[in-house]
């Protein structure tokens, strides 16, 4: 019997070592580390991205925690990225509040770390102070809870705009266009934590900028047919003034401006130039603080529509059209009577960012009602085809006499659109960066542009044979073509004095808005010139 004890003992006082060990590993939680960036767009939104790190300082494996993260306003398109799936991720929204909660069935090995991702669009914390000042409210890393153990927050800002004033543990870095702060020990917290930031720009470099309502309308024609229309009521909420809307799908590259009082033949297409739409060519003018505008644009759906045995099957964007937050967001599919729709025919899409890269999958399916709707008899089949064999004599015969017109006025707007672009490239450079070699890079561009179409332009000309009232018109477009070559040398100029120092910054902005407001006024009346021309 005591030889029994005396072998028991080792083994009591084995499992007497192990146990504490045992409930210590099973109530261990990893550290939590955030590494919190955010930039400001220049529309007023945020764009979040969160990189969350569990340490795992234990020799055992421990289970990924349950995590919940809080922010002071309703989170938009929220997106993870592997290990984790949507499903992973949680979100509620509470009145003006919302949370993310993170709960994945994921080990994370011993004395080994877990490292996961999170992208999120924030409204709503910006506001106008005055003029062309604005209070930004900061979320920082906070968890009802849960312990971080430091959290580290960069925020960045559009070009021309600076930081006033920020809590002391905010520190410009070292290259001069990012804050940061690094906060230690965060404790468990019932409300969000945030920190309030006062920033100031110019007039044309940041606003607040709100699509009160999108009403996108997919209207298929035919197999080969299909046209989005989208309807949008936009508010300038910020001090800002706004020139030209950032378009989010970089696939379009013109739309078509809807008016109610203009015949469908006669309405106006819009060139999308350097991502943007020019607010001057839809309403004459810019989105000043307090404004709200709608209108009715149109565009074909590009490149995401299959077609196969009278099936038409359609990838549809759910990013709005406008790189700005969209309250109300709905889409409709109109298909003609007699074909089957196979997917959603009404969504509800508000709360949407340009963040959502979702496409909406439906497929059309024409049947035989569908194509008896448009079943004609063989006389009028023969009519038709008569008539239409005609137009198309009497329009080769038209397009033949005015081609060198219709040339040139092609020449025109494209050497137009190609001095846009470059002045949009200037426009989206960072001044820090910019160099007075690149100002000259492109004022040679320029002056090859306007050589070579003045060369070609001289050629065909000498081809035509010109009424007075086109001759009329282009000595007009000579004029306005001089002056937006004169404006155009001006602005380059203005950027050349402030590299060289020869300009203070706030005359620089100035001038800088005046000669881009000029540039977009002269080419949108040239492009209506010359719609009249051709």
């Amino acid at each position: 019997m005591a030889k029994k004890i005396c072998l028991l003992m080792p083994l009591i006082l084995l499992c007497a070592l192990t146990l504490p060990l045992s409930v210590e590993a099973a109530d261990q939680q990893p550290l939590v580390y955030v590494k919190r960036d955010i930039i400001l767009n220049s529309y007023g939104y945020l764009l979040l991205n969160d990189t969350l790190t569990f340490v795992n300082t234990s020799p055992n494996p421990l289970r990924l925690p349950t995590l919940t993260l809080t922010y002071p306003t309703t989170t938009i398109d929220l997106q993870v990225q592997p290990p984790l799936s949507e499903d992973s991720v949680k979100v509620e929204r509470l009145g003006n509040l919302s949370s993310s909660r993170i709960g994945a069935n994921l080990m994370i090995a011993a004395s080994s770390n877990l490292t996961i991702t999170l992208r999120a669009v924030l409204g709503d914390l910006l506001k106008p102070v005055g003029e062309n000042m604005y209070e930004m409210i900061l979320p920082l890393p906070s968890s009802p809870d849960t312990q971080l153990a430091e959290a580290v927050v960069t925020v960045s800002f559009p070009t021309d705009i600076n930081l006033v004033n920020a809590p002391e543990e905010f520190k410009l870095s070292e290259g001069g266009s990012v804050w940061s702060a690094e906060l230690k020990d965060i404790q468990p917290t019932a409300e969000p934590r945030t920190a309030k930031l006062l920033i100031n720009g110019t007039d044309y470099s940041l606003t607040v900028l709100k699509v009160e309502r999108e009403e996108r309308v997919v209207k298929i024609t035919s197999p080969t047919e299909v046209t989005i229309f989208d309807t949008l009521t936009l508010v300038n909420e910020g001090s800002g003034t706004l020139s030209y809307l950032k378009v989010s799908d970089k696939g379009l590259s013109s739309v078509t401006l809807l008016r109610g009082d203009i015949p469908l033949r006669d309405q106006k297409v819009i060139p999308i130039i350097g991502g943007s739409l020019d607010l001057y060519s839809l309403i004459k003018g810019n989105l000043k603080a307090g404004e709200r505008i709608t209108f009715t644009i149109s565009y074909t759906l590009p490149e995401r529509a299959t077609v196969s045995d009278n099936t038409i099957t359609l990838k549809i964007p759910q990013k709005p059209l406008i790189d700005a937050l969209v309250t109300k967001y709905y889409l409709i599919i109109d298909a003609p009577q007699g074909c089957k729709v196979e997917g959603p025919t009404l969504l509800d899409l508000s709360y949407s960012s340009p963040l959502s890269n979702k496409e909406i999958n439906v497929s059309v399916r024409f049947g035989a009602a569908w194509a008896s709707a448009y079943a004609f008899p063989a006389a009028t089949l023969i009519f038709l085809a008569s008539f239409i064999a005609l137009s198309a004599y009497v329009a080769s015969r038209k397009e033949a006499k005015e081609h060198p017109l219709l040339e040139l006025i092609k020449l025109y707007e494209n050497a137009l659109n190609s001095q846009e672009t470059i002045a949009d490239e200037l426009a989206a450079e960072r001044l820090e960066r910019l160099q007075i070699q690149k100002i000259d890079l492109f004022a040679q561009q320029i002056k090859e542009i306007r050589a070579k179409t003045s060369l070609k332009a001289s050629q065909i000309r000498s081809k035509l044979t010109l009424d007075p009232k086109t001759e009329e018109m282009l000595t007009e477009f000579t004029s306005l073509d001089k002056a937006y070559e004169r404006t155009l040398t001006e602005l380059l100029a203005a950027y050349r004095n402030y590299l060289s120092g020869k300009l203070k910054r706030e005359a620089f902005q100035k001038v800088l808005s005046d000669k881009s407001s000029s540039l977009r006024k002269l080419a949108s009346t040239i492009r209506d010139l010359l719609d009249e021309m051709s």
